[in-house]
């Protein structure tokens, strides 16, 4: 496991959990989640991309996310969003852009976990810190 104050991470083989603890990212921010993760993972790796908790992003952190480097070792990934507008409007733009590998919103991680497993024929991954954050998240929303 590895975190910092913008940044959680959780490894299961070459499934990788990425919880976004800030609720704002710059470019500075996201470059750093960048550099993080393809230095901790510097193979092929299939991701969990969790950005319930991120309420504001500026233009340039939505460019550096959607940079090469960005797209960099992921096999396949799940993001998670927290509204079905947000889902919708993920999964036109990845439909429209072509994404280098299988990808898709969600608004919850269960359903990303089935889809995943689906798309990669792997059992379903486990993680325990998506329970702990998933409880979180649910107490939160209440």
């Amino acid at each position: 496991m590895y975190e910092d104050d913008n940044l959680l991470i959780e490894s299961n083989n070459d499934y990788v959990y990425f919880y976004y603890k800030c609720q704002q990212i710059d470019e500075e921010i996201a470059q750093n989640m960048i550099d993080t993760r393809l230095k901790l993972f510097p193979f092929p790796h299939k991701g969990i991309i969790d950005t319930r908790n991120i309420n504001w992003a500026n233009m340039g952190a939505l460019r550096v996310l959607s940079s090469d480097d960005a797209y960099k070792n992921f096999t396949a990934t799940v993001v998670i969003v927290n509204s079905k507008v947000g889902k919708l409007l993920g999964n036109i733009y990845y439909r429209l852009v072509d994404a280098p590998f299988p990808t898709r919103l969600f608004t919850d991680i269960e359903s990303s976990l089935i889809w995943l497993s689906k798309i990669t024929k792997d059992p379903i991954p486990e993680f325990s810190f998506i329970k702990q954050t998933e409880e979180d998240f649910t107490i939160n929303q209440n």
